[in-house]
């Protein structure tokens, strides 16, 4: 099964947050590929180049390979990314 993982990932308490979760489901669950768009290189390397175009692509080419989406919704809004 396919899983994506949206979560807001724009501070590093949040990004570690994601981690731990996602770490957590791949360990009770190691028959699935879950997808953590921070983990991906090629749009989230600092030192590289990504717009917003790219980024989109890349996290929508991963939603439309998907089963189960997983979001966190917490918050006083939900994140703009999710």
């Amino acid at each position: 099964m396919n899983i994506y993982f949206a979560a807001p990932m724009f501070a590093e308490s949040e990004r570690l947050y994601n981690a731990m979760i996602v770490e957590s489901i791949r360990e009770k669950f190691p028959e699935c590929q879950i997808y953590l768009p921070q983990e991906n290189g090629d749009i989230n390397d600092k030192m590289a180049y990504a717009n917003s175009l790219m980024i989109a692509k890349a996290d929508t080419n991963e939603v439309l390979k998907s089963d189960l989406m997983i979001a966190i919704l917490d918050g006083i809004s939900i994140d703009a990314g999710v």
